[in-house]
């Protein structure tokens, strides 16, 4: 099923990650760049020379670990391969082949390479996260072209002052880092996120110790969307060092490599079974926290609209009562209102008799404040 692949990460389908396959580079020169390093810090794994048999130009490698792959190499380079294993779900094969005057180096997988986590509530970026394959650093989406030239910088960038030499799109390698994943996703019964693969390739060259060098990086990331936190990782990575005269032939070595890389089918046989028991208990466990988080959330939503409903009922008791207050005091209210405006006609009668010197002769009330009828000037 995997026939273009540097890894598989079973485990990180488990937890906040997807079936990654990566592949590494060697920042370091000459001898010394025979094993990777990891532009990410130590890989580790195991580092077993083995040897080749074939004919032509090119003979076929076989991982001497766990045998776990094969590859075509340039007849006669060293050739160092192995299989780091962060669980037992979660391996990641790695490959470096070197050529007889140590010039040249090129690299297939990197298990210093780590998933990453997207920034996000709970997780700022710089950060370090425990996920199901391991700490995950939270830093944000880098696309193909994106990663090759961080990855460049971390691999040979402090010993090297590196130079853009061109970047390009990889859509070819996209889409089979895209069905790859939906292949291994299909044969451990795994429901894949939604996730938008990109792949791109760098090359740099620069001046090193009086020769001119030639670097170069082709990989595919991939971003996946999770219900609370979302992640990226190096779906695949090839890189290679080479003098700059080089650098054409090296590139096509190199793609070369990986379009021979084939995956053992007992090998990957192997890890799918063992996922398959992994994913069925880790999907139950999913289900059965969703119908928690479901329930509490019906729970609180519940009491919410209770609540709701009595503040409502509340408001509405308190609205008549002031209400029924009102329609009480209306009349007295009335009445009040009618007797100050009583007193003020009156009154002002009473003024206008005494302006003009005039007498009430008649009465309109016994109380003698509205008067019918006067005499005088």
């Amino acid at each position: 099923m995997l026939t273009k692949g540097y890894g598989r990460a079973f485990g990180a389908l488990a937890g906040a990650a997807a079936l990654v396959a990566t592949a590494a580079c060697n920042p370091a020169a000459s001898n010394a760049a025979t094993a990777p390093v990891g532009a990410f810090g130590a890989s580790g794994g195991s580092l077993m020379p083995a040897s080749t048999r074939g004919g032509g130009g090119m003979t076929t490698f076989t991982d001497p670990t766990e045998h776990a792959f094969t590859v075509s190499v340039p007849r006669g380079w060293t050739v160092k391969s192995g299989v780091q294993r962060q669980g037992p779900l979660t391996v990641r094969p790695w490959l470096t082949a070197t050529s007889p005057d140590g010039a040249t180096t090129i690299a297939l997988g990197d298990p210093s390479v780590p998933n990453f986590t997207l920034p996000g509530q709970g997780h700022a970026a710089g950060a370090t996260v425990q996920t199901a394959t391991g700490p995950s650093p939270v830093e944000p989406y880098e696309n193909g072209t994106q990663f090759a030239a961080d990855y460049a910088q971390r691999a040979w960038g402090r010993a090297c002052q590196l130079q853009p030499a061109g970047t390009q799109a990889e859509p070819a390698l996209t889409q089979e880092a895209q069905s790859q994943a939906a292949r291994q996703a299909a044969a451990v019964g795994a429901k894949m996120p939604p996730r938008a693969f990109d792949g791109g390739s760098a090359r740099f060259t620069c001046q090193a110790g009086g020769a001119a060098k030639a670097f170069g990086v082709i990989d595919v990331t991939s971003e996946s969307a999770f219900q609370y936190a979302g992640a990226w990782n190096v779906s695949l990575l090839v890189a290679y060092s080479t003098p700059a005269a080089s650098l054409a032939q090296t590139d096509q070595v190199a793609r070369a490599m990986h379009q021979s890389y084939q995956v053992n089918p007992q090998w990957e046989a192997q890890l799918e079974a063992a996922a398959r028991p992994q994913f069925a208990a880790g999907q139950q466990q999913d289900r059965a926290n969703t119908a928690a988080l479901t329930a509490q959330g019906e729970r609180n939503s519940a009491m919410l609209r209770a609540q709701g409903q009595a503040d409502q009922a509340r408001l509405t008791a308190n609205h008549n009562a002031f209400m029924q207050q009102q329609a009480s005091q209306e009349a007295s209210r009335n009445a009040a209102f009618g007797q100050q405006m009583y007193n003020k006609e009156t009154g002002q009668q009473a003024e206008m008799r005494y302006i003009n010197n005039q007498t009430c002769i008649r009465w309109a009330d016994a109380a003698h404040t509205r008067c019918t009828a006067t005499a005088g000037n």
